[in-house]
């Protein structure tokens, strides 16, 4: 490294995590899946919390529920849509995830 940055700690800890970090070179971006899928898994459970804050589960207000929260709270309808989204993106990133540990047999 250079002059200050091999005595400064976040500088030489950022290099050895990042740059310098030792990994196989048949690494391909296959291995981005899982890691997806729990990012995915992540964005599910915060969204839903937030999503239950206002929701009521009671037959007769559901629909009542779910338009107050997409209607009058605020970025409601971004938060029911990243929520709604991100089940399509994780079970897709945990199909290809799956997949890919059949193809390369690492089972």
């Amino acid at each position: 490294m250079f002059g200050f940055l091999s005595t400064n700690f976040a500088a030489v800890v950022n290099y050895r995590s990042l740059l310098k970090y030792p990994c196989p070179k048949n690494m391909k971006f296959f291995w981005n899946f899982g890691v997806l899928s729990l990012l995915f898994l992540v964005v599910q459970l915060l969204s839903g919390l937030f999503l239950t804050l206002f929701y009521d589960p009671n037959i007769a207000h559901a629909f009542d529920s779910v338009e107050h929260i997409v209607r009058n709270v605020n970025y409601g309808w971004v938060i029911r849509s990243i929520h709604s989204n991100g089940a399509s993106f994780f079970f897709f990133f945990v199909f290809l995830n799956f997949l890919w540990g059949i193809f390369f047999r690492n089972f």
